[in-house]
């Protein structure tokens, strides 16, 4: 979990971020704390919205993340 604590912490990007969370899932599921790596992401995602990342400023959507962790996790 605190691999994981810190790639959300290093993230620079939204897409960077929105590309854990299904990592952030399975650690989960996997016995690891949830609402830990919960809270850093929603922290992070705050803190970079208001740097003024998002989705649409940088050209995609959390559809395409998903569809590509998907297709990488194959």
């Amino acid at each position: 979990m605190k691999e994981t604590l810190k790639k959300i912490k290093n993230c620079k990007t939204m897409f960077e971020l929105d590309s854990l969370r299904l990592e952030i899932v399975k650690n989960a599921k996997n016995g690891e704390e949830f609402f830990e790596m919960q809270r850093e992401f929603i922290k992070k995602k705050n803190s970079l919205k208001r740097n003024g990342h998002t989705r649409e400023k940088e050209g995609y959507t959390l559809v395409d993340v998903t569809y590509q962790a998907i297709r990488n996790d194959s």
